[in-house]
């Protein structure tokens, strides 16, 4: 009896061991299996971040397009490139008339302002202007500021003597006199203006007081003939 019992239970360890040696080689499959497993996963991922992290053409075309842009608008503004020096509104005056001066077409009184410059003083030759907290000067185009000119041997302009008519016996008589001051008032300035330019002085002039035309007529008889006809011409090119 107890040698039946001692064989059965020799039967039973092996069997026993065996199991256990089943248990312990299906945990290692399960093992080896899960690290063939991750390693594949791993494997994955890593290819799935460097597709990922690598830039798409597209995106980078449009990034680099926009760069460009930014860069073709800075040079187009010249943002690197020191602003250009501030100027004077005011380039030229195209006449005086008594208390009014002719600039860039239009009739300005002392006072008066062109963007940022003031007109402080309107002269017989020149007028003053504040700008940037300095005073300039500008006299009309081809006048000067020097002394008046001696015209006491020419005839005043516009008063020219009279042409003498030859009679056939030798005898002179005088011909029909021109217009005086009274049928021309602008017969004193002495150069020829177009209808338009006549019109447009005349009306300046008869809206002037008897002090403000006898202060242009100083100004402008303080002028020689070529700069009096420079003065028309810039009148006919503005006005």
């Amino acid at each position: 009896m107890k040698l039946e019992y001692l064989k059965n239970k020799t039967e039973y360890f092996p069997k026993l061991l065996l199991g256990i040696a089943a248990i312990f080689a299906v945990g290692i499959l399960f093992d080896i299996a899960g690290l063939l497993a991750g390693g594949i996963s791993s494997g994955m991922l890593v290819k799935k971040s460097v597709a990922q992290s690598r830039p798409d053409p597209n995106e980078m075309t449009k990034y680099f397009s926009q760069s460009k842009l930014l860069a073709d608008g800075l040079k187009k503004n010249n943002i690197f490139s020191p602003p250009p020096p501030k100027q004077n509104p005011v380039r030229e005056v195209s006449g005086i008339l008594g208390n009014e001066a002719l600039i860039g077409g239009k009739w300005y009184k002392a006072g008066d302002s062109i963007a940022d410059a003031k007109i402080i003083a309107i002269e017989p030759t020149q007028i003053k202007i504040l700008w940037e907290g300095k005073e300039q000067c500008f006299s009309p185009i081809g006048s000067s500021s020097g002394p008046p000119q001696n015209n006491a041997a020419q005839p005043a302009p516009g008063r020219q003597r009279p042409p003498m008519a030859v009679r056939a016996n030798g005898n002179e008589k005088p011909a029909a006199a021109g217009p005086t001051d009274e049928a021309d008032p602008l017969a004193w300035m002495g150069v020829k203006l177009s209808d338009r330019v006549r019109a447009k002085f005349l009306e300046k002039w008869n809206q002037m007081s008897d002090s403000e035309k006898e202060q242009a007529k100083q100004g402008w008889n303080q002028m020689s003939d070529e700069q009096k006809q420079q003065a028309a011409d810039a009148w006919e090119k503005h006005l």
